[in-house]
């Protein structure tokens, strides 16, 4: 199956807005790709039609047989469809805030109105089968070399945004309020806001990690990224055993983003509450385990959330450079390299898209 993707530069979007970073990745991963014994680029279209597989597998493993080409698959166009069409709407994101305007608080309207709760699909919704990835995407740069400037990135839906705070709106006293004025200091436009949160915290907790990935690829001339996909990551991505530690995390780090709590605070409404039991608690194996209870060391399934963190995401680092769902010992302690420094990978330097307009059927990012 060939695809011609679309790319933010396609479509009038400046696709070097972050030079420095951009720059010092090219250096880096051209020497690593130059000097490794193995190459660590690979193939986004392979790895983007092994999840929809996986994907199918898991909505529709009782009612047909695994097909042998994808292209036979029920709704596989998900990501990928998503990706060789362009949307009518791509513009830049922002790490601090969402861009509001009259019209998209005129489209949250239309959303509050109508919105269905979330929990409404069960097993079969997407938030199940999708996790928070139903609702925004990363790009890692690994799967695109040399064409990284073009796609590289986090691509955010509208219509992700808008559904997520349509229901943590009508789940909150502030659904009575008048939706003006537009000052910005609004407790709707903060909900917005949050929302937009939640689906970016997720999203560059996954940038984190391909960029932690990238400094070892560098410092010892190895791949490490892309064996972690292969032999960690979608091996484990839709088994039923809550063993993929990256989504959990990455759920795991919007409730403990100092940005939603800030957030929080200003609207005086038990938000983060709300998040976790109608969007994180509704959601599927592995992306449910944001409390970290499965796929753990047992020594660490007891303790402070945010210790529990800490202590995971090392073990998902010693994961990537291992490339083993269960890291042989001793575990490396990482911890005065983590994958949340922002001085080595700060936030702000990540391309975020905030894609509009793409049907509400199509699958990943809608």
């Amino acid at each position: 199956m060939t695809l011609s993707f679309w790319s933010p530069e396609s479509l009038g979007i400046p696709s070097r807005q972050n030079l420095i970073l951009w720059n010092d990745i090219e250096l880096a991963y051209n020497f690593v790709e130059a000097h490794a014994r193995y190459s660590i680029s690979g193939d986004l279209q392979g790895f983007l039609l092994e999840l929809v597989r996986k994907r199918w597998n898991l909505a529709c493993a009782d009612l047909y047989e695994p097909p042998p080409q994808i292209a036979q698959v029920p709704g596989s166009h998900s990501m990928l469809e998503a990706l060789s069409q362009p949307p009518s709407g791509l513009e830049l994101g922002r790490v601090d805030k969402l861009a509001l305007g009259k019209g998209f608080l005129n489209k949250f309207k239309a959303f509050a109105a109508s919105a269905a709760p979330i929990q409404a699909g069960g097993k079969t919704g997407k938030l199940y089968g999708y996790g928070t990835d139903g609702y925004g995407t990363y790009i890692p740069l690994h799967l695109l070399w040399p064409d990284f400037r073009k796609y590289w990135g986090i691509y955010i839906s509208e219509a992700g945004v808008l559904s997520l705070a349509a229901n943590l709106y009508n789940q909150l006293p502030i659904h009575q309020l008048s939706l003006l004025p537009q000052d910005g200091n609004h407790p709707v436009e903060k909900i917005i806001q949050i929302a937009y949160q939640v689906i970016l915290r997720h999203q560059l907790f996954h940038f984190k990690i391909e960029q932690w990935a990238l400094l070892f690829e560098l410092a010892t001339g190895q791949a490490y990224y892309l064996p972690y996909l292969e032999y960690v990551y979608l091996p484990t991505i839709y088994a039923t055993d809550d063993n993929n530690l990256e989504e959990a995390l990455a759920n795991l780090s919007v409730l403990l983003s100092k940005k939603i709590l800030k957030l929080e605070k200003e609207v005086d409404q038990n938000v983060k509450g709300l998040i976790e039991s109608i969007f994180l608690r509704q959601q599927g194996f592995n992306y449910r385990n944001y409390d970290l209870a499965k796929g753990v060391p047992p020594e660490v399934q007891h303790i402070n959330r945010e210790i529990r963190y800490r202590k995971v995401v090392n073990y998902l680092c010693n994961q990537i450079i291992q490339h083993e769902i269960r890291p042989r010992a001793p575990i490396v302690p990482y911890y005065l390299y983590p994958p949340n420094n922002n001085f080595l990978r700060a936030e702000n330097l990540c391309p975020i898209y905030l894609v509009r307009n793409l049907p509400n059927e199509v699958g990943v990012i809608a």
